[in-house]
């Protein structure tokens, strides 16, 4: 039940930070919200929330203790596959291996299914089926991990 709580929690802030990232976006600059990929960008936000969500966990369960875990977390994990993923860096100055590489991963396939819900120039419904199982299989994944190891005291 914790889990979920925390999942739906995460859903939740997901969606109020799009939401005021994209008032905002319109508001001031002036940015067109696409609404006719909308229910593609929730469906997207909701499997992204749930898949790192319990990628989180899976990843708690295994660091030793919570000093560490903004360590491993965000410098050795998640940083680096942004860059590889080209989330910060435009995928035509990556090399193809790196993003082949970076494809094992559930990052560059989030983004690049949010990517194709939240672009105007989208043409259909704008979902990336292929990305979004990839990073449901991720998801799934690290809720077999975190329901099997997850504990609320630290391993020794």
């Amino acid at each position: 039940m914790f889990i979920t709580g925390r999942v739906g929690n995460s859903l939740v802030i997901s969606v109020i930070m799009v939401a005021l990232v994209s008032a905002i976006g319109g508001l001031v600059y002036g940015v067109t919200i696409p609404t006719h990929t909308l229910p593609a960008m929730l469906v997207t936000l909701a499997v992204g929330a749930f898949s790192f969500s319990c990628l989180g966990f899976a990843l708690a369960a295994l660091i030793p203790t919570a000093d560490a875990a903004p360590a491993v977390v965000t410098n050795a994990t998640v940083l680096p596959l942004y860059f590889l993923s080209g989330v910060f860096i435009p995928e035509n100055e990556i090399s193809s291996g790196v993003l082949t590489f970076a494809d094992v991963f559930p990052v560059r396939h989030f983004f690049q299914a949010m990517f194709t819900a939240w672009n105007p120039n989208t043409t259909g419904a704008g979902f990336e089926l292929g990305d979004l199982a990839i990073v449901a299989a991720w998801g799934v994944l690290g809720l077999v991990v975190a329901l099997r190891y997850f504990r609320w005291e630290p391993r020794r």
